[in-house]
């Protein structure tokens, strides 16, 4: 592999990383949403019964 190819290689896979990192973000924010929805759904049927 030339260094211009294992260079290019490597911008691809950093990019990929990022990509990477900004989803896993953005499925721990849904996770909160979604716990914290959870937690206001659990707290009202617990108070109807």
């Amino acid at each position: 592999m030339k260094k211009a190819e294992m260079l290019e290689r490597l911008q691809e896979l950093m990019h990929e990383r990022e990509n990477l990192t900004r989803e896993h973000e953005d499925l721990i924010k849904k996770d909160k949403l979604l716990t914290e929805q959870l937690e206001i759904i659990l707290k009202e049927v617990a108070a109807e019964e």
